[in-house]
């Protein structure tokens, strides 16, 4: 990720930008949408110039490319976004120029204005050209050779023009071939059948075990008005690797499941709100190897007795791989403030109460062999593996609900797979749905 600071552009490359920049500002009203006006101070890339890929479901949901060069974001909407694929061009439409500063913007566009709808920074990096430094003078001949350096886009990418200049020029948008493509993955989402390494899973298990266990278990009411996101450094669909910001750290949202496409998630931002809704999450994301896995057990069942002391119920679930989240349903209302609060005295007591097990010290050096309990991930922009999530790893384990009975020495989180954990919730029913169920206050800390 680039460092971003404020750094002012030459006076030639100011002016060129105010000039073309004449359009962007006449089509908005910077009193009602929360986008950058021209002269917000312009973010840089310390390792070059900035690029960003904005997911924009306005009209209809596409993804805006964003090169830096002469001064702005010069911005290409690729409908189906970029592909891995050198054999698949894709339509790339050269849309108005942005400001630098559009290049950490993401919310809200509100309705009636240019471009409404729900803008999310789906990547952001630094980018170069082949060869460096020819940004400009290759965008003016319509042939761009760009080496994209982000989280989910690596490598060279080709765009060149098929039309000639004017309001909408077209231009496609493929991939080079340099040893980074990866044939057959399109970085939006999709993937062939396979979806694991190790024992072969596919794509059709899963949608069958999606439909058949979504009444007993239905995703939705988990995700709704939490944002949601996949890991796309995984390489799996967005399916596989469900995530839900904790609600009282997300804005609002709406979330949508589209059945047809595997488990695929539309986030939909409303304004933002530091305020919990329905649920609170304390997570000792501790991933130990097994010889330690006792000790989590352990600490596990010593923070649902620390929680029952203070008249809290909890609901424990795997979280698909090594770890264990203990999740505490709260009341409407409570701060983000509060909840954090509340979750760092919890995990303080826990390893004041097994010294020798447990610290919530964050330096890996002082840590002293000791599991770390992880009270951060109850902040800004943290995640948590949402239940009946499958996770990227042989024999497709799946994140599940657990009984506290079930919290035990004995207990194998990897035995819950997407081959079983239908037949489990037909014997055990959704474990998870006491989570949901709000209700409860925390004491005050």
């Amino acid at each position: 990720m680039p460092t971003l600071e404020g750094m002012a552009p030459s006076r030639r490359s100011k002016t060129s930008a105010r000039a073309r920049l004449k359009t962007y500002r006449a089509r908005r009203d910077f009193s009602l949408t929360s986008e950058p006006a021209p002269e917000v101070p312009a973010p840089r890339g310390a390792g070059g110039p900035l690029f960003v890929v904005h997911k924009h479901d306005a009209t209809r949901l596409h993804y805006d490319l964003r090169l830096e060069i002469d001064g702005v974001l010069v911005s290409w909407a690729i409908p189906k976004g970029p592909s891995y694929d050198p054999a698949d061009k894709r339509l790339a439409v050269q849309t108005g120029d942005h400001p630098l500063a559009y290049a950490t913007f993401e919310g809200r566009i509100p309705d009636g204005a240019y471009g409404a709808g729900d803008s999310l920074l789906w990547e952001e990096g630094t980018f170069d050209t082949v060869p460096p430094g020819h940004a400009s003078e290759q965008r003016a001949r319509g042939r761009l050779h760009v080496v994209l350096r982000g989280h989910k886009l690596e490598g060279g990418w080709h765009l060149i023009r098929t039309s000639p200049m004017g309001k909408k020029a077209q231009w496609l948008c493929f991939k080079a071939k340099d040893g980074t493509e990866r044939p057959g993955y399109d970085v939006t989402g999709e993937h062939p059948e396979s979806v694991k390494s190790g024992q072969r899973a596919t794509r059709g298990p899963a949608r069958r075990t999606r439909r058949t266990a979504a009444p007993r278990a239905p995703a939705k009411p988990v995700r709704a008005s939490r944002p949601s996101r996949a890991k796309g450094s995984a390489r799996t669909p967005e399916a596989l690797l469900g995530e839900v910001w904790p609600p009282m750290l997300a804005t609002l949202a709406q979330v949508e499941a589209t059945a047809g496409a595997g488990w695929r998630f539309e986030v939909k931002y409303a304004a933002a709100s530091p305020c919990g809704r329905a649920m609170g999450m304390i997570s000792p994301r501790a991933s130990p190897p097994s010889s330690r896995f006792d000790d989590l057990i352990q600490l596990a069942t010593s923070l649902r007795r620390h929680l029952e002391a203070l008249g809290l119920t909890s609901v424990p679930k795997t979280s698909g791989k090594r770890g264990l989240h203990v999740l505490v349903p709260l009341a409407p209302g409570h701060t983000y403030a509060r909840a954090g609060a509340f979750a760092h005295k919890a995990f303080e007591a826990l390893a004041a109460e097994h010294p020798r097990l447990a610290t919530v010290e964050r330096s890996k050096e002082r840590r002293g062999g000791r599991l770390y309990l992880d009270a951060g991930q109850n902040a800004w922009g943290k995640t948590v593996v949402a239940p009946y999530s499958l996770r990227a790893l042989p024999h497709a384990p799946v994140s599940t609900p657990l009984a506290w009975s079930e919290v035990t020495p004995k207990l194998n989180p990897t035995r819950f797979t997407l081959d079983n954990v239908r037949r489990r919730l037909d014997e055990v029913g959704d474990l998870f749905a006491p989570a949901l169920a709000g209700g409860q206050t925390l004491p005050s800390v």
